[in-house]
């Protein structure tokens, strides 16, 4: 139908290497809730994500990898676009189980976590 081109909208979501990481938790996601005829992806030559849609009938959402546009790291994309960016750098420590015993450490996790996303 003419109207559904129309009034169909798109929502874009650029998500920082989704390709190397969140494209495997995103799109695991929507195959898992959503109907999997609804969602798409583009993929690589080493098949790593650079593209997933869900179409929802009158509106799609495409989440895009912007490393691929910008193939830097977060801090640098944040320092390239006068971004404030993160609050502390990534603690190898945090890997580990016992986080949930060390308050002080996890208490640090939950503050990056929560600035990360």
């Amino acid at each position: 139908m003419v109207l559904d081109k129309i009034y169909k909208k798109k929502y874009i979501f650029f998500v920082h290497n989704l390709g190397g990481f969140d494209g495997y938790f995103v799109f695991k996601a929507l195959s898992l809730f959503a109907n999997p005829e609804n969602v798409s992806a583009i993929l690589d030559d080493k098949n790593k994500f650079i593209q997933i849609s869900w179409n929802l009938g009158m509106s799609e959402i495409i989440f895009k990898d912007s490393f691929r546009i910008f193939p830097v790291s977060l801090k640098e994309l944040c320092n390239i676009f006068g971004a404030s960016g993160k609050t502390s750098k990534y603690n190898p420590l945090w890997n580990n189980i016992k986080i949930l015993t060390n308050k002080d450490l996890l208490t640090e996790f939950i503050n990056y976590s929560l600035n990360d996303s």
